[in-house]
């Protein structure tokens, strides 16, 4: 059983890697205060490169499917394998590896159901000739699709721009429908849809952040954050609301010294 349902969990993170577009973008928003602004979205993106030149990218893997919402235990273990060697090991729900560095080039994948010997579980997929382009820097998170489905999203990282300020970026990766993303108290990103993201520019500090079902004042998560400069925040709403597991995984990156002018 534990098998049959890691399999499309494996398929659609190796398919994601595999992917030659990002999530869809929301229009970026400068929040020097808080004011509502409507966010249209972007699709079919190219996944980007860095302007710095470099020969490798760099790759970020969030688990974000709770195993409680496919009626199996709540970490659902995996391991990963990359041309042979064991990278990731025992990789569990809110787990986040990386900064994974790696050569541009192809790759030879494998997702092994976890075990005491690393790698030395089964086979859940192999997935041979994975390309990853020079200067891409990327999350690839497992989540769940709008009607509970395992899929997975590739977002970009983008680390290069507004020196002294903090990025937020809301992830919309839960079972749920359209979503407001409120900042401050004002509704900054709206209708946001599954397998979106919104980027925000804010001043460092204490700010109030909450998601609300699109269109009504139904908050399904709030909490005060404190943001620190030179720092993006990348916030992954993951789980199913009916079935209690909605929750947020936070994950911050540093923003490269070089690009702090």
């Amino acid at each position: 059983m534990l098998k049959r349902a890691l399999l499309p969990l494996a398929a659609v993170a190796v398919l994601a890697a595999c992917s030659d577009t990002s999530a869809p973008n929301l229009a970026s928003q400068d929040l020097e205060s808080a004011s509502a602004a409507t966010a249209e979205v972007r699709r079919g993106a190219s996944m980007p490169a860095s302007m710095s030149g470099s020969m490798q990218g760099t790759v970020y893997v969030v688990h974000g499917i709770n195993g409680l919402d496919l009626g199996l235990d709540e970490t659902l273990p995996v391991d990963v394998s990359v041309n042979g060697a064991c990278a990731l090991t025992d990789f569990q729900f809110r787990d986040i590896a990386g900064p994974l560095m790696l050569d541009e080039g192809s790759y030879d994948i494998q997702v092994l159901l976890a075990d005491p010997t690393p790698c030395g579980g089964a086979v859940a997929i192999d997935a041979p000739g994975v390309f990853l382009p020079a200067g891409a820097n990327v999350s690839i998170v497992a989540h769940l699709a709008e009607g509970g489905a395992p899929t997975a999203t590739v977002f970009a990282n983008d680390l290069t721009r507004n020196p002294g300020r903090a990025q937020l970026i809301p992830r919309h990766a839960a079972d749920f429908g359209l979503v407001d993303i409120v900042f401050d108290g004002a509704v900054v990103f709206e209708d946001v849809p599954n397998g979106a993201q919104g980027v925000a520019t804010v001043r460092p500090g204490q700010h109030e952040v909450a998601i609300a079902v699109a269109d009504t004042d139904t908050r399904a998560f709030e909490a005060t954050l404190v943001l620190r400069p030179f720092t993006m925040y990348a916030a992954y709403a993951v789980g199913t609301p009916a079935k209690g597991t909605f929750e947020v995984i936070l994950q911050a990156l540093d923003i490269q010294r070089s690009n702090r002018r």
